[in-house]
């Protein structure tokens, strides 16, 4: 799933730490579904709501957080909104050499 510098694609995989860099690209499930999506021509529109530690997470410390995103999305395709939603994304974060990254989805 290679993509060039600049794309939306590329700005995400910097924020992913290099073992979950290697499962999104080595994933056919989600390189098929990036594929569709630039496809169908659909671009989603992100604003976060809110982020908080998740209930039940465990403690942070200077090397390891977990965050809850609530976010609000509209998908479109070309001209039209297909659809607006909003979700919830659980993160491990890592601190590696001072940069936090994201380390796994859950």
């Amino acid at each position: 799933m290679p993509e060039t510098k600049g794309t939306s694609m590329d700005q995400c995989m910097r924020l992913a730490d290099p073992a979950l860099r290697r499962q999104i690209i080595g994933s056919n499930s989600i390189s098929s579904a990036w594929k569709d999506m630039h496809g169908a021509q659909q671009i989603k529109h992100v604003v976060v709501l809110e982020v908080t530690q998740p209930l039940g997470a465990p403690m942070s410390t200077d090397r390891v957080t977990y965050l809850s995103i609530v976010y609000a999305y509209q998908a479109t395709t070309g001209s039209s909104i297909r659809n607006a939603s909003i979700g919830n994304v659980m993160l491990k974060l890592t601190n590696t050499h001072g940069i936090w990254l994201v380390s796994r989805v859950i």
